[in-house]
């Protein structure tokens, strides 16, 4: 049978092609930049190479560093407001009360957080392995949430300036300041728990479900992902009022 030399030369060339490695997992630094831009890539590589401890603790420093960068007064200004809201009166000594706040704050939270990344990775696990039968597993579902945390831990630190100014050590950014108007009730709190950095996570973590399982619907892992926020949010604006 006769080939023509260009199919000759296409069959040598295919040949040569080998496959794609997979890409490789990048330093904890440079991951950082990747989940702020490329989700999507990051959360793959997580799936085929979890990592967990180094953002696990990289977020938890981050966090409680913020809580230590705070100084006493806005600590104490805090407490002072919290004290009024809830009919009780100040200590005699406020501001030992506001130091041993900020020491609970600063090491509370490195004890916190690795609760909250398991917590929140296992309602994760919950809903898209058992419930939507998503493929994956736990440690990869850990290793999605834990560097989706990087999130409100950076942005932690950039609330520093912030929480300073207005003297209060529980200033976030959240739907309602979009809703000012709006009286006190049901409504403006729940929109009171909606932080703008903590829809962003939810809305990672939708991303990472996906990229561990990309046969499923982006939309979907998304919708489903903010859902456990919002339904989380309207049972505390619910019995909270």
């Amino acid at each position: 049978m006769l080939r023509s030399k260009g199919f000759d030369r296409s069959i040598r060339d295919m040949s040569d092609l080998t496959p794609a490695e997979p890409e490789a997992l990048p330093p904890l630094h440079s991951r950082i930049g990747i989940l702020l831009f490329e989700p999507g890539r990051l959360f793959a590589m997580l799936g085929r190479d979890p990592a967990i401890w180094g953002a696990l603790f990289l977020g938890a420093f981050l966090a409680s560093l913020a809580s230590a960068l705070l100084p006493v007064d806005v600590w104490m200004e805090t407490a002072r407001i919290q004290f009024q809201q809830t009919g009780q009166e100040l200590p005699a000594d406020p501001l030992v009360m506001a130091r041993v706040t900020k020491v609970v704050g600063v090491f509370g939270t490195l004890i916190f957080w690795p609760i909250l990344a398991l917590l929140t990775a296992g309602v994760l696990a919950l809903l898209f392995l058992f419930g939507m039968a998503y493929e994956g597993g736990f440690r990869q579902y850990f290793s999605v949430t834990v560097h989706a945390l990087l999130i409100p831990a950076l942005a932690a630190l950039l609330l520093v300036p912030l929480k300073i100014i207005t003297t209060d050590a529980a200033f976030s950014i959240t739907l309602a300041d979009l809703f000012f108007f709006l009286e006190e009730g049901f409504l403006f709190r729940f929109l009171s728990l909606m932080e703008f950095f903590n829809l962003w996570v939810y809305v990672l973590l939708g991303i990472g479900v996906w990229a561990l399982d990309p046969r499923r619907s982006l939309r979907v892992s998304i919708g489903a992902s903010l859902g456990v926020a919002i339904l989380f949010s309207l049972l505390i604006a619910a019995f909270t009022g």
